[in-house]
């Protein structure tokens, strides 16, 4: 072989290797995060312990408080709120998501609005129910 090809071989070899190394780190990282971060068992371990709605000039605002009751800190929290008419039907979704990570044992307060003002009110309803997904 000439020494121009076993360089070409050398270089293209150590590139492949660089980019199987990197795919790996970027491979474990992924796997890592998806673990700690969409890690549905966490949610189920949060729970709302107390909420309140009110209406703020045709604003409803859902105020409460969510407890991480696990054993690994929770991220990305996403509180929804949903509203229900008379009937029970289904007529408007609100959500708001918790910045920052919740930590076991620990409590945080969560306010999710709805939306809506004095010429344009949020829909008419009844009843709602407060609850907690990952995202």
């Amino acid at each position: 072989m000439n020494e121009r090809y076993q360089e070409d071989c050398v270089g293209n070899s150590l590139w492949y290797k660089f980019w199987s190394f990197c795919w790996f780190i970027f491979f474990f990282i992924s796997e890592k995060m998806s673990e700690s971060v969409w890690n549905e068992e966490i949610y189920e371990k949060l729970i709302i312990e107390n909420h309140t709605k009110s209406s703020r000039e045709g604003n409803v605002v859902v105020l409460g408080a969510v407890l991480n009751n696990g054993k690994e800190s929770a991220r990305f929290i996403q509180i929804k709120v949903d509203l229900f008419d008379e009937s029970g039907a289904f007529v408007e979704q609100c959500s708001e998501t918790l910045s920052g990570s919740l930590k076991p044992g620990k409590s945080r307060n969560f306010k999710v609005s709805c939306g809506g003002c004095k010429s344009s009110p949020v829909v008419e309803h009844e009843s709602y129910k407060v609850y907690i997904v990952g995202m």
